[in-house]
């Protein structure tokens, strides 16, 4: 198999006519909620976007492994497994990851009351193993901050009280490491409450659209209730399959611990990072190629180890552009993820017998670093709106 000629693969991301760089517009944040409009761009990227903000953002959770946590004594109504998976769900505002594995967090409450008592994240105590100190009340409370609407703290668990002198008030003594985790681990590690996108509506269509049908309502005799209730009935719905192509809008809100736009910075990077790792496989021949899981004539499958439609469909899609459509060295292009718990995923290319490329290992090395370039561009583009 012959190679192809350099400038008919290895292009220039600068030059490229057919990757368009995303345009970030109506940027603005009310009530920690952050909205913004990503247009100019295919709904890979935007997607891609979505999934890595909801599930592949590292922070810092209780590490509730048995090694790491001791429960040394619970008479409370919750089970032990219940209260890790509380203790799990409850944010730790740390930024700065270095030296997590000094802190432990010491909980112990035993309620002397008369009447239940709610044990807190305001209860916590962190102590650093290395000065063998505890941290400064105003530093716990930077780490387990109050909400800031209510100024109440995280509800742990209750403890009831003193019935008899048979039967004491309960008690809740444990100790805790920290570490770093993402919502792909576990979904209690979430950064995110809100992460989602739509389709940008055309305004000016839908409008144009309702008046055709708001001039037939009135030539059947309808009247004007009549007719204001089909309007709302058909904004709520049909309107929506007027939109602008490719533009997108987001709203992303942050269970606290990120700023709003630290979290697109993170995602941005994150992907970047993981385009990156791709591409220097490319460079050192070290990405998997399988050429005989498939009977299709001049194709081979490129397997991605570790990753999935996050990193994979903004693969397929630069490919797609580039060489499918625009210079028609690919016949087919599609990616798959054959099960949920596989951890690798498929791009499956191609090559065109009316292409002047032939299929050999440099070519598709070649194809799939340009795409993580392109795809690495796009990304900090986005990230510079930022």
């Amino acid at each position: 198999m012959t190679s192809m000629a350099s400038h008919e693969i290895i292009s220039d991301v600068e030059d490229s006519s057919t990757i368009r760089l995303p345009v970030v517009k109506h940027g603005n944040e009310s009530k920690e909620i952050l909205t913004f409009t990503l247009e100019n761009t295919n709904v890979s990227i935007a997607n891609a976007l979505r999934r890595v903000l909801l599930a592949d953002i590292k922070t810092v959770v209780f590490d509730t492994d048995n090694e790491t946590i001791n429960i040394y004594k619970n008479t409370t109504r919750f089970h032990n497994e219940i209260l890790k998976q509380r203790l799990g769900c409850i944010p730790v505002h740390i930024k700065d990851i270095d030296n997590i594995e000094n802190l432990i967090i010491e909980l112990n409450v035993h309620n002397e009351s008369d009447s239940i008592q709610y044990v807190t994240s305001k209860d916590f105590t962190i102590k650093d193993i290395v000065t063998d100190k505890p941290l400064t009340i105003e530093q716990t409370k930077s780490i387990f901050p109050p909400n800031k609407m209510t100024q109440e703290y995280v509800l742990f668990a209750r403890l009831r009280p003193k019935i008899s002198n048979d039967i004491i008030g309960e008690t809740i003594n444990l100790k805790v490491k920290l570490k770093t985790a993402t919502a792909k681990q576990d979904g209690m590690y979430n950064v995110v409450s809100t992460c989602a996108f739509g389709n940008t509506e055309d305004k000016v269509e839908q409008h144009n659209q309702w008046q055709s049908i708001s001039e037939g309502l009135e030539s059947n005799g309808l009247n004007d209730d009549r007719i204001e209730y089909e309007r709302k009935n058909w904004y709520t719905l049909q309107a929506k399959r007027y939109f602008i192509k490719d533009s997108f809008d987001f709203k992303v809100e942050s269970v606290g611990v990120y700023k709003n736009v630290e979290l697109i910075n993170m995602g941005c990077d994150n992907i970047i990072r993981r385009l990156d790792k791709i591409k220097e496989k490319c460079d050192n021949e070290q990405l998997k190629l399988d050429k005989k899981s498939t009977a299709m004539e001049n194709a081979v499958d490129v397997i991605l180890q570790g990753e999935d439609y996050t990193i994979g469909k903004v693969i397929e899609f630069v490919l797609h552009e580039q060489y499918y459509k625009k210079d028609r060295e690919l016949s087919y292009v599609g990616f798959i993820k054959k099960h949920p718990h596989d951890d690798y995923s498929i791009i499956r290319i191609a090559f065109s017998e009316e292409g002047d490329t032939q299929l050999s290992d440099v070519n598709v090395y070649s194809m799939v670093k340009f795409a993580c370039e392109v795809g690495i561009k796009l990304f900090a583009n986005i990230k510079e709106y930022f």
